[in-house]
């Protein structure tokens, strides 16, 4: 079985929740992967609903207080089957 794109979800927005938009296309077997980004870099990224974290893919660039369009940010990546 080859790995391949099916179809890119939305870009979706949110100040203290995410409620990711799932493609219709989608079928049994399917891998999703949801990455989150956000300042400042010691913000709380919560798990979505039906999401799974992969620890491996969060971290934060450094330690600096946050500002536009520098400093540091935070980073999360989630799968759902």
């Amino acid at each position: 079985m080859a790995i391949a794109l099916r179809e890119a979800g939305a870009w979706v927005a949110g100040s203290t929740s995410l409620a990711p938009i799932i493609p219709a296309s989608t079928t049994t077997g399917d891998v999703m992967l949801l990455y989150v980004g956000c300042k400042p870099y010691s913000a709380t990224i919560n798990t979505p609903s039906g999401w799974t974290l992969l620890s491996a893919g969060t971290g934060a660039n450094g330690s600096t207080a946050s500002g536009i369009d520098t400093r540091s940010v935070k980073w999360s990546t989630f799968y759902r089957l």
